[in-house]
């Protein structure tokens, strides 16, 4: 097996010594969106699946490019303006090396109408550096700091996880606030047009819309290596990343240390083909594996076997290790309609018992709505059933920071979400629209939406229904306007309003507020929960 694998590698990496300067692009859904539009189109056969993005960067500069914003200033005139407006504030550009250095930061302010007028405020300040050695060599790292008063759901979700949603631990700032800082550090290594290493401490995301899954960045940075082989027609991935439950586990480093949190092991497989331009079909495959411990205190050498779905096979998905399959599909009907889906299966037994768990996503993207460039339209229908990605060891749970690793609504949940966007030479709106039901655990019954529990906690054994427990409805309105000053680093201006109605027999729970700020946003954050 050893041998194979080996024979396997040492194939891909002398195969094509073709060179090309790649670059890692941040993933954030609307940023994004000229990407996706331009790999959307019939006529391009381009793998659109797998995020963060990896282009060379004559491509992604002819796709920026093609957006048309428009600078308040004269850039031609002066090197402020250019600044200002178009490049990087640092850049260096030699011929074997590049360095790029920007602001990151988000300074915002808000009013909670539904909580006495609650002051709400960001205050992220960072710093995002990037650059690449020769044409195979590139790297990236942020660094944030961060300060925030945030809405009351939220701070409910920091005291039920003990973290920010998607953002890390969090220590208390002043009365009701949290401080947390986030970092990353990333690096692509690319010595073929088809092969590549890509390694460090980040967030990946599987799918065509907004959320995923499969595996989603909805969770907070985890270390990973990634290995990627592409032709033509297919692609296949691997990747292996160290994730983490933030509660104490049994392990000590000497008599004086506190226990560390528990830490796990994940692989995650994707195989990939692209037989027509118009269609696209991924198989994934993702697994936690068991925990080293005292009773368990040896390292599973299956782990690094990189064969596609080679421990799945042999195990199931219902082995000691917690195991996921999926389905990936888009179809392009023309080049601005596309329909899209996933199928998860966390196990395969029969319907109405405990692990029958499974989760559907059907989708449409339509861009440049009847010829008008940039404007945009998603929607898209999730449903997961109860207990999915959980299994007998919360240990193994499909978690990461005590964060759901695909929906942050966790399970046993229907989902609606619709977006609308456009974007007129920097000038732009969004309005996305979340409407669903979750069955959520009631007082002394766990009823499978609550995934950082194990699956054996649950009420039912057998005869479980879709959104079983207390059915509570959550609709949410979030509407942004601004103008992008520079799409280098998507540093922009707005003004936004946010309504979040949370009901069901028992209670309701309101947040409303408007809010307004200067960011530069070049990653997620899902706070629609």
């Amino acid at each position: 097996m050893i041998k194979k694998a080996f024979l396997f590698l040492s194939l891909i990496l002398v195969t094509n010594l073709v060179f090309a300067q790649s670059t890692m692009v941040p993933y954030e859904f609307f940023f994004a969106q000229n990407i996706e539009r331009e790999l959307a189109k019939k006529n391009r056969k381009e793998f659109a699946s797998t995020k963060p993005f990896t282009f060379s960067h004559e491509k992604l500069k002819s796709i920026n490019d093609s957006i048309g914003f428009f600078c308040l200033f004269d850039t031609t005139a002066h090197l402020f303006e250019q600044k200002l407006c178009r490049q990087d504030v640092i850049k260096i550009n030699k011929e074997d090396f590049t360095l790029s250095i920007n602001p990151l930061f988000n300074f915002s302010l808000g009013s909670d109408k539904k909580e006495n007028k609650q002051r709400l405020l960001q205050n992220t300040r960072g710093l995002w550096v990037k650059g690449s050695i020769g044409k195979k060599f590139y790297f990236e790292s942020q660094f944030l700091e961060n300060q925030v008063t945030a809405p009351l759901y939220v701070r409910e979700f920091i005291k039920a996880h003990k973290v920010y949603p998607g953002l890390g631990r969090t220590k208390v700032f002043k009365e009701i606030g949290a401080d947390f800082a986030i970092s990353s550090a990333n690096f692509l290594f690319a010595p073929s047009k088809n092969f590549s290493i890509m390694a460090g401490t980040g967030k990946h995301f599987y799918g065509f819309g907004y959320r995923s899954l499969l595996l989603s960045d909805n969770s907070f940075n985890y270390p990973y290596a990634k290995a990627s082989y592409s032709r033509n027609w297919f692609r296949y991935e691997v990747m292996w990343a160290s994730l983490m439950n933030i509660y104490q586990g049994d392990i000590t480093f000497n008599i004086y240390s506190e226990p560390t949190f528990r830490k796990k092991t994940a692989a995650f497989q994707y195989l990939v083909f692209m037989p027509f331009n118009f269609l696209e079909l991924g198989l994934f495959n993702g697994i936690i594996y068991r925990p080293i411990s005292k009773a368990h205190p040896y390292f599973n050498f299956n782990i690094l076997n990189p064969i596609p779905f080679y421990n799945v096979a042999e195990q199931g998905l219902s082995s000691v290790n917690n195991a996921i399959a999926g389905l990936n599909v888009r179809l392009k009907l023309t080049s601005s309609i596309s329909i899209y889906g996933q199928y998860m299966m966390d196990n395969n037994t029969a319907n109405g018992n405990l692990f029958m768990k499974n989760g559907i996503q059907i989708g449409t993207r339509y861009f440049d709505i009847a010829g008008i460039r940039n404007l945009n339209f998603l929607l898209e229908y999730n449903s997961v059933s109860p207990y999915s990605y959980t299994t007998k060891s919360n240990q193994q749970n499909y978690i990461h920071y005590n964060q759901s690793l695909t929906h942050p609504w966790g399970a046993n949940f229907k989902e609606i979400v619709a977006i609308f966007s456009y974007n007129y030479k920097g000038v732009f709106i969004t309005a996305k629209v979340n409407t669903g039901q979750i069955g959520v655990d009631s007082t002394g019954g766990v009823f499978g939406q609550n995934i950082l529990l194990s699956d054996i906690s649950g009420r039912n054994r057998t005869n479980n229904t879709f959104l079983q427990g207390t059915k509570t409805r959550l609709e949410i309105i979030d509407v942004k306007a601004g103008y992008i000053i520079n799409p280098a680093y998507n540093f922009q201006i707005y003004a936004g309003f946010f309504n979040r109605r949370w009901i069901n027999n028992k209670q309701e729970k309101y947040s409303s507020f408007f809010s307004i700020g200067l960011r530069t946003n070049i990653y997620n954050n899902y706070l629609d929960i």
